[in-house]
């Protein structure tokens, strides 16, 4: 019976070190990843029925997503072809900004999957439905995202209740290395 138990403690020790060491020798955390900017160039052409923006509250909204799927600072959304402050049919906004690609070219940073939420109290409300699609559609090409889930539903010329459910994944820089 004792070397039955021996066995069996010299074997889970010998499991864990065999763990360890493979840990220890990949050094990196499987959820890591490195990742360089990419620059990237889009005339966003907003289409949809139920809600109409002015070219500043779209750029307003664009803004707002660009920041939580981790553009690089110094992004730029633009108005174009807006001459006032009125809500218009079909208003449009530039986008320029660098996203992150997976890399291993030299210069690359360090860079990890971040859950993001576009909707909720804090993002896209249910009077931005369509605007949500297409952002799935056009804008998050632009990043590397997996995981995408849009939970609602948008009718033409019907306002949803309750605010946009999207949330995904996005490849965004890693936070600092602690000494």
């Amino acid at each position: 019976m004792r070397s039955l138990q021996s066995c069996a403690t010299l074997l889970a020790l010998a499991l864990g070190l065999c763990l360890l060491d493979g840990s220890a020798q990949a050094g990196v955390n499987p959820q890591m990843q490195t990742a360089l900017w990419a620059q990237q160039k889009l005339r966003f052409d907003y289409t949809g029925f139920t809600t109409h923006y002015s070219c500043d509250g779209l750029v307003a909204r664009i803004h707002q997503v660009l920041g939580k799927l981790q553009a690089r600072n110094g992004f730029r959304v633009m108005p174009a072809g807006c001459d006032d402050g009125r809500p218009v049919p079909l208003p449009s906004v530039d986008i320029e900004l660098a996203a992150l690609r997976p890399s291993n070219a030299p210069g690359a940073i360090r860079a990890v999957w971040k859950p993001v939420s576009l909707g909720g109290t804090q993002g896209l409300q249910g009077a931005d439905c369509e605007l949500a699609e297409e952002i799935v559609q056009k804008i998050l090409p632009l990043f590397q995202v997996r995981n995408v889930r849009m939970n609602t539903t948008c009718t033409p010329h019907q306002m949803p209740t309750g605010p946009v459910s999207l949330t995904l994944e996005v490849l965004a820089p890693a936070p600092p290395l602690r000494p």
